[in-house]
């Protein structure tokens, strides 16, 4: 008999009846990451300004800052690698940075599951711990899911110099309350 989807997955979304579960960073699925990636505009988007390109193997692990973040990817029952993502406290909350969805799998409801599962590890439980973000507003899809998974939009924080180095682009900064628990 055929699994049901999970409760607000898209039909036909085979990817989303699969277990899934987060997994250590291993030098294979760092190269999978970066084969994700093209330009230097998407690197920017993705990375931010720190995050050099063209990149080598050294250059891409220094710009993850692998050893101050908590950095995981979301793989299925296969140990296919469908995701990525990071987290670290920034602002008294739990921060999410550089999540990204393997190319052939956007737009199946995978980035949630990431989420949700980041913010199980990084809660560990703590539902007075709010999350954060920052996403380009240009990224519609993304922040369609954000907004999916509780984020709201609100003011950008002082002192984010890093802004000025994205050659004008429009950034968001949204905030998930703390008391919305990860499902």
């Amino acid at each position: 008999m055929p699994v049901p989807p999970r409760p607000g997955s898209r039909p036909g979304s085979a990817a989303l009846r699969r277990p899934f579960r987060l997994a250590e960073v291993t030098a294979e699925r760092l190269d999978q990451l970066a084969g994700w990636w093209s330009s230097a505009d998407e690197v920017l988007a993705w990375g931010g300004p720190e995050f050099r390109w063209p990149f080598d193997d050294d250059s891409f692990r220094d710009d993850l800052r692998l050893q101050a973040n908590t950095s995981r990817f979301l793989v299925d029952s296969r140990g296919r690698t469908l995701a990525f993502g990071q987290s670290y406290g920034r602002g008294g909350r739990l921060h999410l940075a550089r999540l990204a969805v393997a190319p052939d799998r956007r737009g199946a409801g995978v980035g949630g599951e990431l989420i949700r599962r980041l913010i199980r590890l990084g809660g560990a439980g703590d539902r007075s711990l709010e999350t954060s973000l920052f996403v380009l507003a240009e990224n519609s899809a993304a922040i369609r899911c954000y907004e999916r998974e509780g984020f709201r939009r609100t003011s950008m924080p002082a002192g984010e110099g890093w802004l000025d180095r994205l050659g004008g682009r429009e950034v968001l900064f949204m905030v998930r309350p703390a008391d919305r628990a990860p499902t």
